[in-house]
């Protein structure tokens, strides 16, 4: 009986509670009636339509009875009067309302909204070693509405139809079988803007927006507009932040891959920089085209990973991300070296090459700046204290470029 009475504990306190508010609120307004609100308004004499709608405004939020509180307009000031001042007694009463839920109980519903995310979906993520399964959960459920979170918090009862919830469940098992929860959303923050992603790119992360902040440094430091070059762009995410928080520069994105192409060309109209940026199929490991022109700043984030640790890599990374975005060759520099060396000529002289590297590999590009002759060479790390991102200026005393003295040598 105990075990019964514990398990349904809630069929028994919810109607003992409605029960007794009953009676205290029969005992708070017994002695109300439609008469003695009349009477006690009479008193007020010109000024009694004004007191009756401030009182119909404000005493129905304390749960005075409306119906009495009306039938005593109407034997004050009529049917036709009675009525125009109850409507508008009640529409400044709804207004008074609303002013009050939105300043006083939004973050509670919302609290309380996020709490009852489906507590299935939640449970099954963080069953299957999601950390941040309350939130996959929501981002799983506005992918599958098509609305954002503001919209989701502000109207979920509109948006979890039997249909969404199907397509929220299809989503939850792909995500159970590791795909990255960013590809079944189809977008990513980075640096506080919104990109789109695709298992064309690697998804942006937050390791590589210390490379954006560092080329906008960089940048700075130049007068006048400025141009970067965003080589092995992938989604484009660096280049176009660059581009989309420093209105002088214009950006050049170049990646080998269609797909990741395409996510540029998208990523440059979703945050309208059509006329600042371009997108261009190239080879990081093939000398870059004359006409590609020279730049203040070429930002690099290669494949580093040793072919060699690929196959050790999370699930999540190796199954469903580019290979091709992530094989940096025996010892993961083949990139690096190639670039440094064969880029150089795309700089202008006191234009900066900054990479972002993987653990362990700073000290080894670092050299590989040096022996190319590049200076002022630093390596900056990452929030989690990991060396991050090194960099190297070109030489400012090479007045003319490299590939000007190519074109003169072939001439003569």
């Amino acid at each position: 009986m105990g075990v019964f009475l514990k398990k349904h504990r809630m069929a028994f306190i919810l109607p003992g509670c409605c029960a007794a508010l009953t009676l205290l609120y029969m005992a708070a307004f017994s002695g109300v009636s439609a008469e003695g609100v009349r009477d006690a308004l009479l008193r007020y004499g010109d000024l009694a339509p004004v007191i009756y709608m401030l009182l119909f405004a404000v005493l129905p939020t304390f749960f005075f009875p409306v119906a009495v509180l009306a039938f005593a307009g109407g034997l004050m000031f009529g049917l036709l009067w009675g009525s125009v001042y109850t409507f508008i007694g009640a529409v400044i009463n709804c207004a008074l309302m609303f002013f009050l839920a939105r300043r006083l109980g939004r973050e509670k519903i919302r609290a309380l909204v996020q709490r009852k995310l489906p507590s299935v979906w939640q449970a099954r993520l963080k069953k299957a070693g999601v950390e941040a399964a309350q939130l996959e959960a929501r981002e799983i459920l506005c992918a599958a509405s098509g609305k954002t979170a503001e919209e989701l918090y502000r109207d979920i009862s509109l948006y979890t139809t039997e249909a969404i919830a199907e397509q929220a469940l299809a989503l939850q098992e792909r995500r159970l079988a590791g795909e990255p929860i960013a590809y079944l959303v189809g977008e990513w923050s980075f640096c506080g803007l919104p990109f789109y992603v695709s298992p064309a790119a690697l998804i942006p992360r937050v390791d590589t927006e210390m490379l954006a902040q560092l080329a906008m440094n960089r940048l700075k430091e130049h007068q006048g507009s400025t141009r970067v070059l965003d080589l092995c762009a992938g989604t484009g995410c660096v280049g176009l932040t660059v581009a989309a928080l420093m209105k002088n520069t214009r950006a050049v994105l170049v990646d080998l891959s269609d797909g990741a192409l395409d996510l540029c060309k998208r990523n440059i109209r979703r945050h309208k920089l059509t006329g600042r940026a371009v997108y261009l199929k190239g080879d990081a490991l093939q000398p870059p085209s004359h006409a590609l022109g020279q730049f203040d700043v070429l930002v690099c984030n290669p494949p580093y990973i040793p072919t060699g640790d690929l196959a050790g890599l999370d699930s999540s990374v190796k199954d469903f991300e580019p290979m091709m975005a992530l094989d940096g060759g025996a010892d993961g520099l083949d990139f690096y070296r190639g670039i440094t060396s064969l880029w150089q000529p795309a700089l202008k002289p006191g234009g900066h090459l900054l990479y972002e590297v993987g653990i362990g590999q700073a000290e080894q590009v670092a050299w590989l700046l040096v022996k190319a002759g590049y200076e002022n060479i630093r390596i900056t790390r990452d929030t989690g204290g990991i060396d991050r991102v090194v960099e190297g200026q070109r030489p400012k005393e090479q007045e003319i470029p490299d590939l000007l003295h190519e074109t003169l040598e072939e001439e003569g």
